[in-house]
């Protein structure tokens, strides 16, 4: 669909350009700053040609925001294009609200999602889980159909990140960059505990939280962990160039994966929300939650990660369902 050609007033893209300038001032940044200025300028193209006055960021209301969304939506555009210019207009008016430190806050209002239209959080039921976890057995380098796919995975290395996320709620990135000497194994309780790494940056205290390892996930690490050999890599996924497993086939394994299940909400993360569900629903109460999930905010391992969909919904509040 062809772009139609906008015209914004000279003091808002003086404006626009001042934001870029301090936003990317190096010239390496040359081409995001320029896509993140057209985007704004679009969307403030689009307001002003019909008929809103805009002469500075706090004239962006939620009426104006409302009404793009609107305009844009009977024009035919995606809801994701749309969004990227919102987000554009959000970082502009939420420079200049730094910059004058006074007034209203208006980027509140610029929401750049759909929120009636977000997902509550799945988990993955006990036939799913077992499911995925038989399946992914055959998911290596030497497997037929996958094989070209999943070239240099060993065997079992896809089944042990399922249960790092299953059994120990790990993140997809902290598993795949998950390293032998995190592992605490040989302990009267094995665990593992995050550290910094030249891969991870711990984002907070709470981030390097030991946490306690089911029977059958210390039982795989241990096996997987003998099977290397004393020059391998660092992180337990590394291939043998060094790196970890590339994204792409990453990605392409998972939609296979959904594909054949049926389970239109099967991704790496879905692995987490089971495992933080399972713990809710055994009785986990929130301190304990926010422990193991590694968490500062309730709210986020509500929002997120505690699955509500099951037959019987789960209070964080009690830890307990029903």
């Amino acid at each position: 669909m062809p772009m139609p050609k906008v015209a914004v007033p000279p003091h808002l893209e003086t404006k626009l350009l001042d934001w870029i300038t301090a936003k990317y001032g190096h010239s390496l940044y040359a081409r995001q700053a320029e896509t993140d200025f057209a985007q704004a300028r679009i969307a403030l193209g689009w307001i002003v040609e019909r008929g809103w006055i805009i002469t500075s960021w706090r004239d962006i209301t939620p009426g104006v925001v409302a009404a793009f969304v609107e305009t844009r939506a009977a024009a035919g555009y995606t809801y994701g294009d749309t969004r990227r210019k919102l987000a554009a207009v959000r970082e502009w008016v939420c420079n200049e609200e730094a910059l004058e430190r006074t007034g209203p806050i208006v980027s509140r209002y610029i929401e750049c999602r759909q929120r009636d239209r977000a997902k509550k959080p799945r988990a993955l039921t006990a036939d799913q889980a077992d499911w995925l976890l038989g399946r992914s057995v055959w998911i290596h380098n030497r497997a037929q159909g996958l094989g070209s796919i999943a070239a240099d995975w060993p065997p079992m290395a896809f089944r042990l990140f399922c249960l790092l996320g299953i059994d120990a709620g790990l993140r997809p990135a902290e598993a795949l960059w998950l390293c032998a000497s995190e592992l605490r194994l040989n302990a009267p309780v094995p665990h593992y505990l995050l550290e910094d790494t030249e891969c991870r940056d711990l984002k907070n205290e709470h981030a390097s939280t030991p946490v306690e390892l089911t029977p059958r996930l210390a039982n795989a690490l241990q096996d997987f962990v003998s099977q290397r050999g004393p020059e391998a890599p660092p992180p337990l996924f590394a291939v043998k160039r060094g790196g970890r497993w590339t994204k792409p086939r990453y990605k392409k394994i998972w939609r296979l994966l959904k594909d054949e299940s049926g389970c239109d909400y099967l991704n790496a993360y879905a692995l987490r929300r089971t495992f933080a569900t399972r713990r809710v629903e055994a009785g986990l109460d929130v301190q304990g939650l926010l422990a193991v999930m590694r968490h500062t905010s309730v709210r986020t391992a509500q929002r997120y990660y505690v699955a509500h969909g099951l037959d019987n919904p789960v209070s964080l509040e009690t830890g307990r369902a029903g």
